[in-house]
């Protein structure tokens, strides 16, 4: 069980209330569905704490998109280890959020409040997530965060918050953006387009908008401190050890000609380095490009809507340059020489990694009014494809490439590299549909005031593919494993929210319970079945502009796609083998973080029907006191708390058990 306490937060907004609750103040008559909530209503001053940001927001804050100001709210507090800013993953060219240090599965991500298709590609090799980058900033009108658990109005994976990005609708007039920007340093350049225009003509509203943006690279050689030779902290680029001698084989001047793409190779007495690590990408290099449309059409007492998003990238990382290590034997089998060797890319060729994704989603249907409801009727659909190829070099092939101990210190070209080298190719895709029926209306009265209710009716199916090339399929690509699997999942829902005013007193001020019950009904190959979350919630405002809040849910997260069904997957990691530490050493102290017994490890993983649905519960205490539109003071605690939580086994657990179960 893994429980976590987090206590957020003193914030007070300023600046023209630039996070603030998620709609402008608005009249009855203009009732509306709110994050947070099934039931219309007149504003989003529910029990659920809510941060909104506009896009005019986006564009006061000078965030450039939504992602960066996402990643800096209080919410997220967890640590990235993929994504925009951190080139060496698996999905590095994709934006994660991951709320609350859960992980960024369990923060659910809507688009106008429908589930689209993940990043087929799993964040670190093993859980899908949403792509914030698929969502150009001229299609938002308003992004709101949910901070606290909401299985009972969302379903599955509602866990640490939920993230709704409403889309744009209409443009005031025609709008046409350039801009342009570049560091100081070198490095970065980026130009980006946007624009769009509304058309409306007699019921009817067509809206178009693009996004087109290029960004060039930075490089480590861009920041001087970063392409600076510090032999104490820079990796060996060549190094050859003599076992006969007990000692390294010391490069001469010329041993460090074969990085002649580096301004600098330096013999740092026992082994070559040229700032190798010049070349790695501090930001990759991408080009992007977007487009959305909405349409509506009046009938009767309804509408009929369509929203359309499209998106392209192509994104090219560079980070850690291709290298191998290994012994060499004499005609005995007797172990002469390890060898260690770093080559870059004037002698390889391009060790970029290459990313083409696009992605597009079409959410359509039917919004109306009835006698004594309001109601919805949505049909969403949505794909992804990635695409990825990275440069490596053929395991059997690089174990045979030098044939003498010297060898290494040898200078190469890319044709030497010929029948060496090939790229791995991932091929991912994933579709969601969901088919969704929504009412809200007014129920019994109580205290004489009619109470508010919302029913929902959800099915949806989805599913996801890895697909591999052969040598990964069979580990055969040197220090590099390979991750694919395939599945599909049906989803049945049925939840009720019914909101009650118990107490209307001058005095008293306003009293409002709330309560949700959601019912989820898996159809895979899981142990899930079917689970039951539910919501209650006080809300008591002792004057307008003070409201305190007490809310309790449960939440659940069926298991994820690739934990079920994902085909066996081959890792590397460095850790530390307690065990031979200990038994040098017998002091488990000086072996926990001890570099000198670090090894690097190969671990094998696949995923399994047996799983069950996490469960997690959370309690939120809130205050919000209003002084002025353009202040806000709130107050949140919040204890949240999660059981059965489905992850892989730290390595390093393994190993100090090992150890324990040797003494």
């Amino acid at each position: 069980m893994q429980q976590t306490w987090l206590l957020a937060c003193l914030t007070a907004s300023f600046a023209a209330g630039a996070v603030h609750n998620a709609n402008p103040e608005s009249s009855e008559d203009e009732k509306l569905v709110v994050t947070g909530s099934l039931i219309k209503k007149a504003d989003n001053s529910g029990p659920s704490p809510i941060l909104s940001l506009t896009s005019e927001d986006l564009a006061r804050l000078g965030h450039t998109n939504l992602y960066d100001a996402l990643v800096s709210l209080t919410a997220q507090t967890g640590s990235l280890l993929e994504g925009d800013q951190f080139p060496n993953g698996f999905t590095s060219a994709a934006q994660a959020i991951n709320l609350r240090g859960f992980g960024p599965g369990r923060t659910l991500v809507l688009v106008n409040g429908q589930r689209l298709a993940l990043n087929p590609t799993p964040y670190q090799s093993e859980s899908n997530f949403f792509n914030f980058a698929t969502i150009p900033t001229v299609a938002i009108e308003r992004v709101d965060v949910l901070t606290d658990g909401a299985s009972a109005i969302y379903g599955s994976d509602a866990i640490a918050g939920v993230i709704n990005v409403i889309l744009r609708e209409e443009f005031d007039s025609h709008e046409f953006t350039v801009t342009y920007g570049d560091t100081l340093r070198g490095g970065g350049e980026s130009k980006k387009l946007t624009g769009g225009n509304s058309f409306r003509s007699g019921d009817a509203l067509l809206t178009l908008g693009y996004q087109w943006e290029k960004r060039e690279p930075i490089f480590a050689q861009d920041r001087v401190w970063l392409g600076e030779i510090e032999p104490d902290i820079i990796p060996t680029s060549i190094a050859l050890f003599d076992f006969s001698q007990n000692e390294y084989v010391l490069p001469n001047a010329q041993a460090c000609d074969p990085h002649p793409s580096q301004p600098v190779v330096t013999n740092v007495g026992e082994f070559c380095t040229s700032g190798i690590y010049r070349e790695d990408s501090l930001r990759n290099k991408r080009e992007t490009f977007s487009l959305f449309s909405y349409a509506e059409k009046e009938a009767g007492m309804g509408k009929w809507f369509a929203n359309l998003v499209y998106w392209n990238s192509d994104t090219q990382a560079r980070n850690f340059p291709l290298f191998w290590s290994g012994y060499f034997v004499d005609n005995t089998d007797t172990i002469t020489h390890f060898a260690a060797r770093e080559f870059s890319a004037a002698e390889t060729g391009s060790q970029d990694k290459i990313f083409d994704e696009s992605s597009y989603s079409l959410i359509g249907g039917f919004e109306g009014m009835a006698q004594h409801f309001d109601y919805r009727v949505t049909l969403a659909f949505s794909n992804y494809d990635s695409l990825r190829t990275n440069p490596l070099f053929y395991e059997s092939a690089i174990n045979n490439f030098f044939t003498q101990p010297e060898d290494v210190f040898e200078r190469y070209q890319p044709a030497d590299f010929t029948d060496v080298m090939g790229r791995s190719v991932s091929d991912s895709r994933s579709n969601s549909t969901t088919l969704s029926y929504w009412m809200s209306g007014e129920g019994f009265s109580v205290n004489n005031e009619a109470s508010e209710y919302a029913l929902i009716f959800e099915w949806n199916s989805s599913d996801y593919r890895i697909d591999i090339d052969e040598t990964s399929a069979n580990f055969g690509w040197y220090n590099f494993g390979g991750s694919s699997g395939r599945g599909d999942r049906d989803r049945l829902a049925l939840g009720l929210e019914w909101l009650m005013p118990v107490i209307r007193n001058g005095a008293m001020g306003d009293l409002d319970l709330t309560l949700a019950l959601r019912w989820d009904d898996y159809r895979d190959d899981s142990n899930v079945g079917s689970a039951t979350t539910w919501k209650s919630a006080l809300q008591w405002k002792p004057i307008e502009d003070l409201s305190v809040s007490l809310v309790h849910s449960t939440s659940f997260r069926a298991p994820d796609q690739h934990y079920l069904f994902a085909d066996t997957t081959l890792y590397f990691i460095n850790v530390i083998d307690i065990e031979q530490c200990m038994s040098a050493l017998n002091d488990y102290a000086e072996c926990r973080n001890n570099p000198e017994y670090i090894e690097e490890i190969g671990t094998v993983w696949w995923g399994s029907t047996d799983l069950v649905e996490e469960e997690g519960s959370t309690q939120t205490i809130g205050l919000l006191y209003r002084f002025s539109d353009n202040l806000k003071f709130s107050f949140d605690y919040y204890d949240i708390e999660l059981k059965n939580q489905v992850g892989l086994q730290l390595e390093s657990q393994y190993l100090l058990w090992e150890a324990q179960c040797n003494r």
